[in-house]
């Protein structure tokens, strides 16, 4: 006959055998979830022309907002997937963009990241080059001043996707205007800041601005195919009120004519990439 001792040891690493291979077991299943989620971006149209765009983990169903100015609408889309806001990213002060901060943030309580003082309701100043972790989604900020003093950029990157939001520092096709900086600054934004991510990053701009852009870049470059290309989809998409963003990074430099300065096509002779700018 078992002893009573003999029995309990032997139940004892039964339940340790279990314990352990449960341990297991969810770190599989916790591994596999991270390895499926996917980083969903919900394009928001705001305003006239602007863009805000709801960022979330398909698996957690967390995630953050970019410059929601109109938060009636991003709390629509929330409530629509299901998604809980833990963050509201802001590229810059300018009120298209940071407007909806203050109403956002005191109904949802997170905090307001972004890296000039002027944003509205700004609670986390970011600086170059910091990481932040939302959910599975691994955030890298990039200073980027010439629009503004403060502008940042947002590059997102997650299991499945490698995204960068640039608010009105580059726009499909085109570049902000140089309302706090100057032409070298932005030269050193879009062709090296965002000229050294990877080329199939996609490109989340602030503004449709799209077809104009392609309208000049054509008067840049009249015989370059992919400015022709993306001009009639362009005109395709607008005609059906539908958005044109995003684009790549290897797109942009096929026809943006602010990524291509040191094109002959683009600069004129003797002119340095800053001077085309």
């Amino acid at each position: 006959m078992m002893s009573r001792r003999l029995f309990s040891t032997l139940n004892y690493h039964k339940y340790l055998l279990f314990r352990n291979n449960n341990k297991q077991t969810n770190n599989i299943h916790n591994n596999i979830i991270r390895y499926f989620s996917t980083m969903q971006i919900e394009i928001i149209p705001c305003l006239s022309d602007n863009y805000a765009y709801l960022v979330y983990d398909d698996a957690s169903k967390e995630g953050f907002v970019v410059d929601p100015v109109q938060p009636e609408k991003i709390m629509k889309k929330a409530e629509e997937k299901k998604v809980k806001i833990t963050h509201i990213l802001t590229t810059h002060h300018h009120n298209d963009h940071a407007g909806g901060n203050a109403e956002l943030s005191q109904q949802l309580r997170i905090p307001v990241l972004g890296g000039d003082s002027r944003i509205q309701a700004l609670s986390l100043m970011v600086k170059d080059k910091q990481e932040i972790t939302i959910a599975d989604m691994k955030i890298k900020v990039l200073e980027s001043p010439c629009h503004t003093t403060g502008h940042v950029l947002y590059y997102v990157v997650s299991s499945d996707k490698k995204v960068v939001f640039t608010g009105d520092t580059l726009f499909v096709a085109g570049c902000g205007r140089f309302f706090e900086g100057t032409a070298d600054q932005m030269h050193t934004a879009l062709n090296c800041t965002l000229s050294s991510l990877p080329p199939s990053t996609l490109v989340y701009c602030g503004h449709e601005y799209t077809k104009k852009n392609l309208e000049f870049a054509a008067t840049i470059e009249p015989d370059n195919p992919a400015i022709k290309a993306k001009l009639a989809w362009a005109s395709d998409c607008r005609s059906k009120n539908l958005p044109t963003i995003p684009s790549s990074l290897e797109e942009e430099k096929t026809y943006n004519p602010f990524m291509r300065v040191n094109e002959v096509s683009v600069k004129r002779d003797g002119e340095s990439a800053v001077d085309t700018m």
